[in-house]
C-alpha cells in the first residue's frame, strides 16, 4: 500500500512541560509567548471553547500557568493552546511568529524557543502578500519625463504630474526643486521586492520661505473607497541630506468633489517619519482609521488621497520606494512586479490598464469613461489654458500631441486669450505659458493609417505579356489607381521601362496591373506603357507610398465639380434646323455667315450645378482617445 495523505500524524494531545535537567515536570512554572519580531511584546495565545456547530477561539492568560504535572492550564482545566502566527486578524496579514519562555516556580528560565512554529511556504518564504492599493508604487513608470526640474515644478502652483499615477504639489515659486527617477545598481536592490528604481526629491533652494505645500501623492476614484476602515501604510525613505531638523508625514485625504454642495473635504492625520540624514534606507509603516461618510454630502469626481507631505521650506534630498496601503491593521510583504506589470497596471488612473496615452478607440457610448476623452476637435490644457478640456489629467496627451503631431495646421495652439500662437521650445514650456493645444480632427471624418516619408513596399514580378501592357504579380491588392511605382535593378527589365522612371498603376485583376508614364492616363484607365521584352526574373515592383503627416485631415462630404477638374473632350458639332453660323472664306481671313448647316447659335442647357457626394459607405461612431 502507498502512503495515503489523508491518514495524518496525531500531534500530542496534553502539553507537559519538564525540566531539561531533571526530567521532572516544571510544577508551579509558567510559559510566556512573545512576538519574535519583537521580543517584549506579548502575543496571544487561544484555547478552543464552544461545542460542536460553534467553535471559538478564547485568548488565554498570558503567562499561562503550570499545573503541578507541568500541563497548562487557564485556572482551572488542563488546556491544548491554539497559535496564531499572523501579525492580526485581517485578512492577508503578515506572518509573525512566536518567540516562547519557559520558567519553573522560582521564575528560572528553563526553556527557550523561537521562530514557533516557523511557518512558511514550500518556497522557503512567508506566504503573505495582501492586495497593494498603491500604484506604481516603486516608481517604475515615468511616461511624461524621468526628470521633473525646477522649470516645470517650482513656477506653477497648481498639481502636476510627475511619475505615472503620481501627483506633485508645490505651492512657492521661489523654491528649486526636482524630482526624478533614480535607479538601483543592477542586481544590488537594498529594499524588500527588489525594485529597479525609486523617487528622489531634492530642493536645493528653499530661501524664499513662502513655501506652506509640498506634497507627493496619488488618488483613488470615489470617497467611498476604504471609508470606515482601517488602512496600513507603508514606505520605504532615505534622508540623504536636510538643511534642518524636519519631520516628513503621511496623512488621508476625502475630498468630495465637485457640484452642488459636497462636504468640505477632511484631512485624515496619519504618522511622522523621523530619521536622520545618511543612515540609509528605513521602513517606516503606520495604521490609519478612515471615517465613515455616512453623514456627508458626496459631489462628482470625489476621492480618496493617499499624500506624503516632504519638508516645508528646508533643502533636502529624500528618496522613497516600496509604498503600501492595505486593509487592515497590518502590511503584506511587497509584491514584486515586472516593469510589463506596472506599465498594464498605471497611466494614470485608469481602469483600461491596456491603452496607454493617445490610443484612439470607437465606441457608441456618448460618454467618456474615467481616463478617456470624446475627440470633439477642441483643445486641452492646463487649468488657466481656456481650453475646452483642462487640467493636469490631460497633461500626458498635451505631451504626445505636441512631440508627435506638431503642426501649426492639425494641431494648432492658441494663447489663453484664444488667439493662435506658435510653437515654444517644448511641451512642458507650453504647458507652463498656459497654450491650449488643439486635439486632432476626427468629427465627420474617415480614419486612416498614415504612411510615413519614404514608405514603400515591395512587390514580385511574376510574368509580363510582351506585346501588351499586362503585368502579373503574385499581389496586385496593394495597389491602388495611381500608386506611384518603380523597379528594382536585379535582373533585366521588360522594355521599355527603366529602373530611375516612376510609372503609375492601373490595376486589372487581383493579380495584374498596368502601366502609365502619367498620372493622368493611369486615372483615366488608358495606360500607355506597352512592353515588348519579357526581361529576366527576380525583378521586383518598389511601391512608394505618398507621405501623410501624422495627424493630417484632408477631402470634403461635397464638391463642385470644376472646369479644371474634366476630362479633356471635344463637342462635335451636327447638323440641324433653326439659326447657324457657318464658316465660310472671305478675303484674308475667316469670316460667318448664314447657312444651314453649322453650331446652333441658341443650344439647351443641361445640369443642376449641383454637388457631388464624396463618402464612401460609412457609419459614423463616437472617437474616444486615451488621455
Amino acid at each position: 500500500m502507498s502512503l495515503d495523505p489523508r491518514y495524518v500524524i496525531a500531534p500530542s494531545l496534553q502539553e507537559i512541560f519538564v525540566d531539561p535537567s531533571t526530567g521532572l515536570p516544571l510544577a508551579g512554572g509558567s510559559v510566556t509567548f512573545y512576538s519574535d519580531v519583537n521580543r517584549s511584546t506579548l502575543k496571544p495565545v487561544y484555547e478552543l471553547s464552544g461545542t460542536y456547530g460553534s467553535y471559538s477561539y478564547t485568548q488565554i492568560q498570558n503567562p499561562a500557568l503550570l499545573s503541578g504535572g507541568g500541563t497548562l492550564t487557564d485556572g482551572t482545566n488542563d488546556i491544548l493552546p491554539y497559535y496564531f502566527p499572523y501579525a492580526s486578524m485581517a485578512q492577508g496579514a503578515p506572518v509573525e511568529l512566536y518567540y516562547i519562555v519557559v520558567k519553573d516556580s522560582t521564575g528560572a528560565i528553563k526553556i527557550i524557543r523561537q521562530a514557533y512554529p516557523n511557518l512558511i511556504t514550500s518556497g522557503g518564504a512567508a506566504s503573505n502578500f495582501g492586495y497593494d492599493f498603491v500604484r506604481n508604487a516603486q516608481f517604475s513608470k515615468w511616461s511624461t519625463s524621468t526628470d521633473f526640474k525646477a522649470v516645470g515644478l517650482g513656477s506653477v502652483t497648481l498639481n502636476d504630474f510627475i511619475a505615472d499615477d503620481w501627483y506633485y504639489l508645490n505651492d512657492d515659486a521661489g523654491q528649486v526643486i526636482e524630482i526624478s527617477q533614480q535607479a538601483f545598481p543592477v542586481g544590488a536592490s537594498p529594499l524588500p521586492g527588489n525594485p529597479p528604481y525609486y523617487l528622489q526629491y531634492s530642493n536645493t533652494n528653499a530661501s524664499s520661505g513662502a513655501q506652506t505645500q509640498n506634497i507627493i501623492y496619488q488618488n483613488y476614484s470615489g470617497v467611498q473607497t476604504l471609508n470606515g476602515e482601517n488602512v496600513t501604510v507603508g514606505l520605504q525613505v532615505n534622508l540623504e541630506s536636510i538643511s534642518a531638523t524636519s519631520n516628513l508625514s503621511v496623512q488621508l485625504v476625502q475630498n468630495f468633489g465637485g457640484g452642488g454642495t459636497p462636504s468640505t473635504p477632511i484631512v485624515i492625520p496619519g504618522f511622522n517619519i523621523v530619521i536622520s540624514p545618511g543612515t540609509g534606507w528605513h521602513f517606516f509603516q503606520g495604521t490609519i482609521p478612515i471615517p465613515s461618510i455616512l453623514s456627508t454630502v458626496v459631489g462628482t469626481n470625489s476621492f480618496l488621497s493617499l499624500q506624503i507631505v516632504l519638508p516645508i521650506n528646508k533643502t533636502a534630498v529624500i528618496d522613497i520606494c516600496n509604498v503600501q496601503m492595505q486593509q487592515g491593521t497590518s502590511l503584506s510583504n511587497i509584491v514584486e512586479k515586472s516593469i510589463d506589470d506596472v506599465s498594464r497596471g498605471t497611466n494614470y488612473q485608469t481602469q483600461y490598464s491596456d491603452f496607454v496615452t493617445g490610443d484612439v478607440k470607437t465606441t457608441i457610448n456618448t460618454v467618456a469613461p474615467t481616463g478617456w476623452l470624446l475627440m470633439d476637435d477642441t483643445e486641452i490644457g492646463s487649468a488657466s489654458s481656456g481650453a475646452t478640456h483642462v487640467g493636469i489629467g490631460t497633461k500626458a496627451l498635451y505631451f504626445a500631441i505636441w512631440n508627435n503631431i506638431h503642426s501649426a495646421v492639425y494641431a494648432p495652439i492658441y494663447t489663453s486669450a484664444g488667439a493662435i500662437s506658435t510653437y515654444g521650445a517644448s511641451a512642458e514650456a507650453d504647458w507652463e505659458a498656459n497654450k491650449a493645444l488643439s486635439l486632432t480632427r476626427v468629427l465627420g471624418r474617415v480614419l486612416a493609417g498614415a504612411a510615413p516619408s519614404g514608405y514603400t513596399l515591395t512587390t514580385a514580378i511574376t510574368s509580363v505579356s510582351t506585346g501588351s501592357n499586362y503585368i502579373a504579380v503574385g499581389d496586385a491588392t496593394s495597389f491602388y489607381v495611381g500608386s506611384a511605382v518603380t523597379f528594382t535593378t536585379t535582373g533585366t527589365l521588360p522594355s521599355p521601362l527603366l529602373a530611375a522612371t516612376t510609372y503609375y498603376v492601373t490595376t486589372v485583376s487581383g493579380t495584374h496591373i498596368q502601366l502609365s508614364t502619367t498620372l493622368t492616363q493611369a486615372l483615366t484607365g488608358t495606360p500607355n506603357v506597352t512592353l515588348t521584352t519579357t526581361g529576366s526574373p527576380d525583378n521586383f515592383i518598389v511601391i512608394t507610398y505618398p507621405a501623410h503627416v501624422f495627424g493630417s485631415f484632408f477631402g470634403e462630404e461635397l464638391h463642385l465639380d470644376i472646369t479644371a477638374e474634366m476630362p479633356v473632350h471635344t463637342h462635335v458639332p451636327s447638323a440641324g434646323n433653326g439659326q447657324f453660323m457657318a464658316a465660310t472664306t472671305s478675303g484674308a481671313g475667316n469670316s460667318f455667315s448664314s447657312g444651314t448647316n453649322g453650331i446652333g447659335a441658341n443650344a439647351l442647357t443641361a445640369g443642376g450645378n449641383t454637388a457631388h457626394n464624396t463618402i464612401q459607405t460609412t457609419t459614423y461612431l463616437n472617437v474616444m482617445i486615451k488621455l
